[in-house]
């Protein structure tokens, strides 16, 4: 036996054998922790996407006060203030996650909408003079200095809970120089005045002028719209009741809830908003943390997600294996063998998890595809065609903010308001579809517009309508210019806007480049991918009768080999594929992948229900001829430095249509867990950056 123990070969052996054992046993370890961590992982996807939902709907909020600032600024006669609760009404009901509203002319609360209700008594605001309370008086003031939105929170309320607060002052023309002598009582007794009487006094309390209107003309302090949203209402869009409802798929681990927290990131931080099992006193074990960050509306919150059972401990199959590859290992010494079988192992289960995960992703582009065709985000803007033929060259330059200050638009909030709008007498909606010819000048060339005002006489003459009851969507008066926020929104819109009018003209003469001096015509018109998404969301909406191109002799219907071409987007040309996609690491052809799957949705379920459009019918055609043309699986990316082949569509086409054609589901992120939970219980795996204005 003494020989044994001093045989090197003894040892040699036993320390290969334990060393076996032992990479063995870590092998299985690290695996399990892998698959913990993919766990995770997916546990954080599905987080961001419900933060996405919070800083969306804190965006669409805060945004509701430039709108009434919008409203206000073009109200010489005070028709805004005198229909506050109907407006207000419709924002809050367009916008979601709004509480209330409040009107302060002057700074003094007059109008809150709505004043009281079985949530919220607001009676005791009105008459509050901002600018005369002496706590909240340094507050509006920097406000108006700053001549941005402020906002506020989450404050605590009385009542108990949380509450966030925009408030947005108000410049306009119409506003009065200065304040006037304004007095307020507290609830103490305590009366406070700002004195306005003397010209010093105005000078230096009452005097508060805004930046210069477009026409040069000075602007003067209105007053505040602020915007007040409970926590209950401002997280209600995010749907988050959904985690503790609902079990949420996630790879291997099976069906889970979630509790969630919402904390402030202040010192010390403030809980303020829960699931009902995550209240005050209670800590998620181990939970996953992101970031709620909204720059542009000052929101800074921190997201914690953690299963309501806890995460799941090493599974039961793990210690099982672990036992058997000891025994095996000792009794057999095969331990290098079983070193590998534990490497295949963890290969095979890193490829389920990664291909797991590809499942979801691809079912939740499906989703969004599906519901991008459905909301519109920003309002409808149009021009009365004979306030459009009245505009000067200067004029029409002065672009959307300028035409909107000169009284000249029409603003449709919410697609019942486009609806029932166009509904009255032969009122029509028409867009003009064209070729931007400049890099440094938005909007049509004097040739283009010279067209555009021929077309819209060719139209008012072979529709018999009159020329007040046409209405131009015209993409330099429709979408804001200098407000990136609202223009992201009206872009985002845009597929809903071409959606909703009678006729869809292209300006397409022959004109030249001003940069490059290369010849535009129909031909270079037909070449660019965006003019082709435009006609392509009218033909599904409508007709090829809906579309036409202007000819200095009449108005021409497109042929069957013009729309033909058309529908195939991703032939045509793309300045960013043109500078080798320079600075950028996408392409705009996959900002499109999204609203043409939504196009393609909508064209399914009208025809499942027996309501689709002769456009659409004839799409549908096209999609059977030409469906690699139409909807391509994938495209050559080239970048300066390499070339590589990215996916496009894939196989989302048949994703979208299987969406169509099973019962809806409300949520995308549900309907997605859902869809490749099917996929993994079946064990099968089925083989815009934004548009130039």
């Amino acid at each position: 036996m003494r020989w044994l123990l001093l045989s090197p070969k003894f040892w040699s052996t036993n320390v290969i054998l334990a060393t076996v054992l032992a990479v063995a046993i870590f092998q299985f370890v690290q695996t399990e922790q892998n698959k913990q961590q993919a766990i995770r992982n997916s546990a954080e996807s599905l987080g961001k996407t419900y933060v996405d939902k919070i800083a969306r709907q804190a965006r669409i909020s805060v945004s509701s006060t430039w709108a009434l600032d919008a409203y206000l600024k073009v109200d010489q006669f005070n028709v805004t203030v005198s229909n506050f609760d109907e407006i207000a009404a419709g924002i809050i009901q367009n916008y979601q996650g709004i509480s209330n509203l409040q009107l302060a002319p002057l700074g003094t609360v007059m109008h809150i909408y709505p004043l009281k209700d079985e949530r919220q008594d607001n009676t005791g605001a009105i008459g509050h003079a901002l600018m005369v309370d002496p706590n909240r008086r340094g507050g509006a003031v920097s406000t108006i200095e700053k001549a941005q939105t402020a906002f506020i929170g989450p404050v605590t309320l009385v009542q108990g809970g949380f509450a966030v607060i925009a408030r947005h002052p108000v410049f306009t023309q119409y506003a009065p120089e200065f304040l006037p002598t304004q007095s307020w009582t507290s609830n103490s007794g305590e009366t406070f005045t700002t004195d306005c009487s003397t010209q010093q006094a105005r000078q230096a309390n009452c005097h508060f002028p805004g930046p210069d209107a477009k026409d040069g003309s000075k602007t003067y302090f209105w007053g505040f719209v602020t915007m007040l949203s409970l926590m209950t209402d401002f997280l209600q869009t995010a749907e988050l009741h959904l985690l503790e409802q609902q079990a949420q798929q996630l790879g291997s681990a099976g069906a889970m809830r979630f509790d969630y927290q919402v904390w402030t990131t202040s010192d010390p931080p403030v809980l303020i908003a829960h699931s009902s099992g995550a209240g005050d006193g209670v800590s998620l074990v181990d939970p996953v943390e992101i970031d709620i960050d909204v720059p542009s509306v000052g929101i800074k919150w921190n997201f914690h997600l953690a299963p309501s059972d806890g995460w799941p401990p090493f599974s039961v199959d793990f210690w099982l294996q672990l036992v058997l590859v000891i025994l095996l290992t000792l009794a057999l010494g095969i331990g290098i063998g079983f070193m590998s079988v534990g490497n295949l192992r963890a290969t095979y289960v890193r490829k389920r998890e990664l291909e797991k995960e590809r499942e979801f992703q691809l079912n939740l582009k499906a989703c969004q595809g599906r519901d991008s065709f459905a909301n519109m985000a920003h309002p409808m803007v149009v021009i009365n065609a004979s306030k459009f033929l009245q505009l000067k060259e200067n004029e029409l330059r002065s672009l959307h903010e300028g035409v909107r200050d000169m009284h000249r638009l029409t603003i449709l909030d919410t697609l019942d308001d486009v609806t029932k709008f166009f509904a009255i007498g032969q009122r029509r909606a028409v867009i003009f579809s064209y070729q931007w010819l400049s890099w440094s000048q938005k909007g049509p060339d004097a040739v283009q517009l010279e067209a555009m005002r021929s077309a819209l006489h060719f139209y008012q003459k072979d529709n018999g309508v009159q020329m007040d009851d046409i209405y131009l969507w015209l993409d330099i008066l429709a979408i804001p210019q200098c407000n990136r926020e609202m223009q992201q929104l009206a872009v985002y819109s845009l597929y809903i806007y071409a959606s909703k009018v009678n006729e869809l003209i292209i300006i397409a003469p022959d004109s030249v480049h001003s940069d490059t001096g290369e010849v535009a015509n129909a031909a270079t018109y037909k070449s660019r991918v965006w003019t082709r998404v435009e006609q392509l969301a009218v033909l599904i909406s409508s007709s090829p009768e809906s579309i036409k191109m202007w000819k200095p002799t009449g108005l021409e219907q497109v042929g069957d080999e013009w729309l033909r071409s058309v529908v195939s987007i991703f032939d045509a040309d793309m300045t960013c594929c043109r500078l080798k996609h320079k600075g950028l690491m996408s392409c705009d052809k996959e900002s499109l992948v999204k609203p043409l799957l939504g196009m393609w949705y909508k064209v399914l379920r009208d025809k499942q229900a027996g309501t689709e459009s002769k456009g659409a019918r004839i799409f549908f055609k096209y999609v059977q001829e030409m469906e690699s043309s139409i909807f391509p699986k994938s495209f050559t990316f080239e970048a300066e430095t390499y070339v590589e082949q990215r996916e496009l569509f894939g196989d989302l086409l048949r994703r979208v249509s299987k969406l169509a054609l099973d019962s809806p589901v409300s949520n995308s992120v549900d309907l997605a867990v859902q869809e490749s939970a099917n996929a993994s219980d079946s064990d099968g795996m089925d083989g815009m950056q934004s548009a130039s204005f």
